[in-house]
């Protein structure tokens, strides 16, 4: 009987859900964030540093690319170690580079808002802690480590002239999703917004 009536349950805790997600959008007096009770200090952002990224949707010679930007945490041994990694942060076939030569830099194409992006999780150890979600009420398990972004792009050798971006999606999460060196256990990538395609 209990199995039988599980998927009812479960609608109930979505509806449930659902109503609070919609009341934190539309009820801005029970968000407790600094923006609304102006309680806390302001964080200090952190430091940032270019990159350049080979675009998917515009024809650019191997070897140029447009600049973007990228957290500093997320480089070296301490983060996720992005610049490190073979076939993506070094390598003749890397998506990134993380050492700008103004003889490379190429303009921006009209249309081009955004470069595609990289979000890898790093656990740092522990056990899992149960959490409130602020936007729905509902407890999670919240594992203990940080995330890292980075921008990315085409392979930055010629073999990567022509490099869909479904392509290079699947290559990227079989390089970097697992549990083995250089690899993390969530993987996820947003598309590069160049007009209008994401």
């Amino acid at each position: 009987m209990a199995r039988r009536f599980s998927n009812i349950r479960k609608g109930g805790e979505y509806k449930k859900a659902l109503d609070n997600y919609v009341d934190y959008l539309t009820n801005t007096d029970n968000r407790n964030t600094s923006r609304f009770t102006g309680a806390g200090t302001p964080g200090t952002r952190g430091k940032s540093q270019t990159v350049g990224v080979r675009l998917f949707g515009a024809d650019i010679t191997a070897g140029d690319y447009v600049v973007s930007t990228v957290p500093e945490r997320g480089l070296g041994s301490t983060g996720a170690n992005f610049d490190a990694i073979p076939d993506f942060g070094t390598g003749a076939d890397k998506r990134a580079e993380y050492t700008i030569d103004p003889a490379n830099v190429v303009g921006e194409p009209t249309g081009f808002n955004r470069p595609a992006r990289l979000t890898v999780f790093l656990p740092s150890g522990g056990a899992s802690t149960y959490a409130q979600s602020k936007f729905t009420k509902l407890y999670y398990a919240k594992k203990p480590g940080s995330s890292y972004t980075t921008p990315f792009g085409r392979k930055f050798s010629a073999t990567g002239t022509t490099e869909r971006f479904a392509d290079a999606r699947a290559q990227i999460i079989a390089l970097l999703k697992g549990d083995g060196a250089n690899q993390f256990p969530r993987v996820s990538i947003r598309e590069e917004d160049y007009d209008g395609n994401a």
